[in-house]
């Protein structure tokens, strides 16, 4: 069910939805469509070379996929950059499986988010 909801969501034009395709491109990851994922990164990267992509975004397709090392380079990213995104690592759950790794712990403390 939520899966359908991101998938009509992500059909909004790009203007009126400035974020949202890292949420669906992980549900995919997890929801065993790894190749819609892996199709969405690909379009992800490719407009990352036209215009911004926000690197919380890419992050979260990585988690999904399975891959925390390219996920921590792409918060590496945002840390960075500092969106106030970053302000809820520690309460949003899409970051959960990283939470047992010292590398985000030593993020959050450089954000200002100490355990």
């Amino acid at each position: 069910e939520a899966l359908a909801h991101l998938e009509k969501w992500h059909k909004i034009p790009e203007r009126s939805r400035p974020r949202g395709f890292g949420m669906l491109a992980s549900t995919y990851a997890r929801a065993g469509r790894r190749t819609e994922a892996l199709k969405l990164l690909d379009q992800v990267t490719e407009r990352s070379k036209r215009a911004y992509v926000s690197p919380l975004s890419v992050a979260q397709i990585h988690i999904g996929l399975g891959d925390s090392e390219r996920a921590f380079e792409w918060l590496e990213k945002a840390y960075e950059e500092r969106p106030n995104r970053l302000a809820y690592l520690r309460r949003e759950r899409v970051w959960e499986s990283l939470r047992s790794d010292p590398r985000f712990a030593a993020l959050l403390a450089r954000i200002g988010l100490p355990d």
